[in-house]
């Protein structure tokens, strides 16, 4: 960039001098100056901030209002002049009359935690992650995301949310938010959620023998306080049997684990009543959030209706309608291939609870349906009606935010 041309961007924005008793007069909209007001934004972003170059920013960007192109760049500009507090102001304003501009969102986020305003980082960057899921922008999603637990390490919500966002768009990455996962539950001395994540990493990563030492150290500890914990016998034999026998002998439980028969199945396998015994608990202690991590766990090895619906279920208390209606459709369209009609209408029901009037056409559907083990299709046809009368409601949530 010519250190001329700048100057002449910067010139041609020259805020006019004031005259006494007179309002400054407005740049004209015209097409040539807004070429003009977007070539300063283009060129401002390699330029060293100085007075001149904000307020010639500051001019364009109150000639063009709406273009967030000129605004964000005057943000910038702000931010690295040092004046925080006015870029933080200037974004605010946006948000007003934007507030689900995503960009923006992270952006201020980023100004508030400069500021230790740690508080306000959050909540900025929460939104943003909310508004990028909702528009299935999970590739943006992510990294924010990430931010979110740097920024509040200890929040279980912020793990449970990005393990689940991993899960939907990038499993490779799943191993980090897991392994971060588990180490929150580790903090909060919850022993069944941990081993249930510290199984899935394993199978993630087979190859960690530092895992495979620290499930052999909670289902230890599991069977100190409970010797009956017959999911925990399971797990570790699995992992160290070596252990496992002389723990045997020397907790001695009361149903010993050689009356059991040998099953020659994978650790996650192994693990799949035990984390639906664990969702149990969670949802009865009101962690529906963490009850929907390990009913995702159980429905990706056993997808039986009763497992769909349950998922669904959790999902509707964590408000993720899009995500419960899907399940409770899939629960509804296996269990009626299947047979199970009570199961099939039990599903029914709730599925239709937040929109009542689509009963009588699920009805329909799911009656005249004569294909036997057709649930794909019938899922299909059941997807469309929900999403064709999902969108009014829609619609109308978007036009009140």
């Amino acid at each position: 960039m010519k250190q001329s041309e700048l100057q002449t961007a910067v010139a041609a924005w020259k805020p006019a001098p004031k005259k006494r008793g007179k309002a400054p007069t407005k740049s004209k909209a015209s097409p040539s100056r807004l070429e003009s007001a977007r070539k300063l934004a283009e060129l401002s972003v390699a330029a060293t901030p100085d007075d001149q170059l904000v307020d010639a920013l500051e001019a364009a960007s109150e000639a063009f209002p709406d273009d967030k192109d000129i605004r964000r760049a005057h943000c910038r500009v702000l931010a690295d002049a040092g004046r925080i507090g006015e870029a933080i102001a200037e974004f605010e304003e946006r948000l007003q009359s934007h507030p689900d501009d995503a960009e923006d969102l992270i952006d201020v986020s980023a100004l508030y935690e400069r500021t230790q305003r740690g508080d306000l980082a959050v909540d900025r960057l929460r939104r943003a992650v909310d508004h990028l899921v909702a528009a299935g922008d999970l590739a943006r999603a992510i990294p924010a995301a990430k931010r979110l637990i740097d920024l509040e390490p200890s929040s279980l919500e912020t793990a449970t949310d990005l393990v689940s966002l991993l899960r939907a768009h990038d499993p490779k990455l799943l191993v980090e938010g897991i392994e971060h996962l588990a180490d929150l539950y580790r903090t909060r001395g919850k022993l069944g959620q941990e081993a249930a994540a510290c199984c899935e990493l394993l199978s993630l990563a087979q190859d960690r023998a530092d895992i495979k030492d620290r499930l052999a150290s909670i289902y230890t500890r599991i069977l100190d306080v409970d010797p009956d914990d017959g999911d925990a016998w399971v797990g570790l034999a699995a992992i160290d049997e070596p252990l496992a026998e002389q723990l045997r002998v020397i907790l001695a439980p009361a149903e010993a684990a050689a009356t059991r028969k040998e099953q020659n199945i994978t650790p996650i396998e192994q693990h799949q009543t035990y984390a639906m015994r664990k969702a149990r608990e969670l949802m009865d202690a009101g962690d529906m959030a963490g009850a929907a991590l390990c009913l995702e766990r159980v429905v990706r090895t056993n997808a039986a209706p009763r497992n769909r619906l349950l998922l669904g279920r959790c999902f509707r208390e964590c408000h993720k309608e899009a995500a419960a209606s899907e399940q409770g459709l899939r629960a509804l369209a296996d269990a009626q291939a299947a047979g199970d009609y009570d199961l099939a209408d039990e599903a029914l029901s709730w599925v239709c609870e937040p929109i009542p009037t689509l009963r009588g056409p699920l009805t329909d559907a799911v009656f005249l349906n004569h294909r036997p083990g057709s649930a794909d299709a019938l899922y299909e046809e059941l997807r469309s009606l929900w999403d064709e009368a999902a969108e009014p409601m829609k619609a109308a949530a978007d036009t009140s935010e």
